[in-house]
């Protein structure tokens, strides 16, 4: 995943993916480690109705009558957000880009984290 990041001052990354509860339950790590002080967005992309919790830890996503829980573990200032399906303005933007139409971003923006 360290190419997505080059030029942005990232030293690693790394992903891990874990299934427990019999399967039931999903545990995704990401970890980011930067040269000095960023601003870190973590996405996902959903066509699911999106509640997040009043402390922001929580968001449940709601589509054809199933939910799928998201939980924030760590850091302890991280929130989830919603946002539609645009690329930021410090993103790239090609022509002929899909539109995203019924698409939601989940957001974590993480700022002045190394």
């Amino acid at each position: 995943m360290k190419d997505a990041y080059d030029g942005y001052g990232v030293k690693s990354v790394r992903r891990s993916l874990a299934l427990f509860d019999n399967r039931t339950r999903v545990r995704l790590r990401d970890e980011i480690n930067c040269s000095s002080a960023s601003t870190i967005y973590w996405f996902a992309h959903t066509k699911a109705d999106i509640a997040i919790s009043a402390d922001g830890k929580t968001a449940t996503l709601t589509q054809n009558g199933k939910k799928l829980i998201a939980q924030i573990a760590s850091p302890d200032g991280a929130k989830f957000t919603q946002m539609d399906a645009k690329p930021l303005s410090s993103s790239p933007n090609p022509s002929g880009q899909d539109a995203n139409a019924g698409i939601r971003k989940l957001v974590i923006k993480l700022t002045k984290t190394t």
